[in-house]
Order: C-alpha cells, then structure tokens, then sequence
C-alpha cells in the first residue's frame, strides 16, 4: 500500500451556461489515499448512474484527459 495521496477536484460544465451561475462549478476533496479515492470514485459513478436513470436520459463517465 502507498502512502501518496492526492487532491481530487470534481469540475461541472453547463452548456449553455446559466445565468447567474456561469458555465462550471467545481469542488475540492483530499488529499486521499488509494483506497479513499476509489471510493470517492465508486460514489461519483454511482450519483450519475442514479439520476442519469431518475431523469430518464443518458449519463455515464465520457473518458479522461
């Protein structure tokens, strides 16, 4: 087990922006370990997934950079 840890940030883009909000936000966790951070990751796929499914549209993770 590894000792780094790392600061994750979680950003959302609007397209088209809101007015009065802009077009992103974005939030701040860490820093985490490994196993903290899968996780963190667990969660976020999971409340996608969930409204993704709740709304009745498509949702799910599009890739990395």
């Amino acid at each position: 087990m590894s000792d780094d840890k790392r600061t994750y940030t979680i950003s959302i883009s609007r397209n088209p922006a809101i007015s009065g909000y802009g077009g992103w936000d974005e939030w701040t966790i860490g820093p985490l370990t490994s196993e903290q951070a899968d996780l963190l990751l667990e969660r976020v796929e999971k409340a996608v997934a969930s409204c993704a499914k709740l709304f009745k549209v498509e949702g799910g993770w599009t890739g990395s950079n």
